[in-house]
């Protein structure tokens, strides 16, 4: 499991189906948790469920790997 972004691309903000965060969700191998916003939200997915997400909303979302932040000390 990896950690990824999914983000509304603008020009399909009033596009992407209201229900597009539930459908991710509801995503087999998929893990999330409630968003603060309709646009953006963060998730756990393996390979393949990676795979579905792009088949089927790969044209509204960028779908990004999550930047680790490390501590600079």
């Amino acid at each position: 499991m990896s950690t990824y972004v999914l983000a509304v691309r603008r020009e399909f903000r009033e596009a992407v189906p209201a229900d597009w965060q539930a459908r991710v969700r509801a995503t087999s191998g998929v893990s999330a948790g409630e968003s603060a916003s309709p646009h953006r939200m963060q998730i756990e997915a393996d390979a393949e469920s990676l795979d579905l997400l792009r088949a089927e909303f790969g044209g509204w979302l960028h779908i990004e790997p999550a930047a680790r932040r490390e501590r600079l000390e």
